[in-house]
């Protein structure tokens, strides 16, 4: 009896506090699409810029240290939104 007492009441109380914190605060900073539609801008003007530098790059090792760092921008704006 008391084995059934002990079962019901950890199963009462682990449920009380599994859902008593389901709240969550809304995320610091304003708002996500504000800053989703700002952050794709910026990329996509230094996306631009580091196309029009590919395009008069006048040697391949050049262009391939453009290349480079239009992917490692691209990695780090996904990694920021």
């Amino acid at each position: 009896m008391r084995l059934l007492c002990a079962a019901a009441l950890t199963l009462t109380v682990g449920l009380f506090v599994a859902t008593g914190d389901d709240k969550k605060d809304p995320p610091k900073g304003g708002d996500r699409a504000k800053r989703l539609k700002d952050l794709e801008a910026k990329y996509d003007k230094e996306l631009a810029d580091l196309k029009k530098q590919f395009q008069d790059a006048k040697t391949p090792a050049e262009q391939g240290r453009l290349r480079t760092e239009a992917k490692e921008l691209t990695v780090l704006t996904a990694e920021k939104a």
